[in-house]
């Protein structure tokens, strides 16, 4: 179902998002100084299952590095980001990317989970 978007907007994504932002190292912070990005909920929905990954979480103790603003909101990782929450841990991996625009810092929210469903398309799907 994201064929469509993915085909039409990641290319140009790609070459905005290369071209104007600047990546830090992965560090490490604690999950409770983040904050979810305003946007994601509506985009993605508010019910987010994140079971699985609190399980996976809390037998590996690994989490995939978060994408964060130098604002410490979440661009990618909200999901990854509850599931430590739950879990409890102390700190988890971020890597801080520095947005110039809104505009640029909600491509990057699309860009980095565009595989994931969207609430349209739940909503057009009626799942």
């Amino acid at each position: 179902m994201n064929d469509g978007f993915n085909k039409m907007f990641i290319p140009s994504f790609s070459r905005c998002l290369k071209s104007t932002m600047s990546i830090s190292p992965v560090i490490e912070v604690d999950p409770n100084t983040l904050q979810p990005h305003p946007l994601n909920a509506p985009i993605y929905g508010e019910e987010e299952n994140v079971e699985e990954l609190v399980e996976l979480i809390s037998q590996s103790g690994w989490v995939k590095p978060l994408v964060v603003t130098t604002t410490s909101r979440i661009i990618s990782g909200h999901r990854r980001w509850k599931a430590a929450l739950q879990v409890g841990l102390d700190s988890i991996p971020v890597e801080v990317r520095e947005f110039q625009t809104e505009l640029q810092e909600l491509e990057a929210l699309l860009l980095e989970n565009a595989t994931r469903i969207k609430t349209t398309e739940l909503l057009c799907t009626g799942s």
